[in-house]
């Protein structure tokens, strides 16, 4: 099954959480790069192949999207596949007219609220990104992400003083 059947297929079951988060059926890998070993999907690739070829077919299908986007932010995994997904959608509009119409100011406030409320959660999780020993865990990988990110790429995600 290719990467846009699934996809389509995760519509179809109303199981879009699962698709973005990489639930066992709906792991997409990165055909180029190793993921971080707790990253279960390679959400650029369900991104480019998935969502977007899906959209060109179902316009609506965003009704489900957003709601999906929001719903996978009370973990850490489900907090950095958020913030790679505003990250990518930011890039692509950089490069061309919005595939997806979302509003990425809107989710870009409400990851700020959601890094805020499970801050000491990220600080201390290592295992998401190869148990890499990232100073302040995802929370400090996310920070650093974050200060590569220019202005000219869309809504910063991190909380302004935010201390760790």
């Amino acid at each position: 099954m290719n990467i846009l059947e699934k996809t389509r297929l995760a519509f179809q079951r109303d199981e879009v959480k699962n698709l973005l988060l990489g639930a066992p059926f709906y792991q997409i890998n990165n055909r180029f790069a190793p993921l971080p070993r707790g990253v279960q999907t390679d959400i650029s690739t369900v991104l480019t192949a998935g969502l977007y070829r899906l959209k060109n077919e179902d316009p609506s299908m965003e009704k489900q999207l957003i709601p999906a986007l929001i719903s996978i932010s009370d973990t850490p995994l489900g907090i950095w596949t958020l913030a790679s997904f505003i990250m990518l959608e930011n890039d692509t509009r950089l490069d061309r007219a919005p595939i997806l119409n979302i509003n990425l100011e809107d989710l870009a406030k409400h990851l700020k609220n959601k890094i805020i409320e499970h801050k000491a959660e990220l600080q201390n999780e290592h295992e998401l990104l190869n148990g890499n020993n990232y100073k302040n865990g995802v929370l400090g990988e996310l920070a650093r992400l974050a200060k590569i990110t220019t202005k000219d790429s869309g809504p910063s995600f991190m909380p302004n003083n935010l201390i760790f």
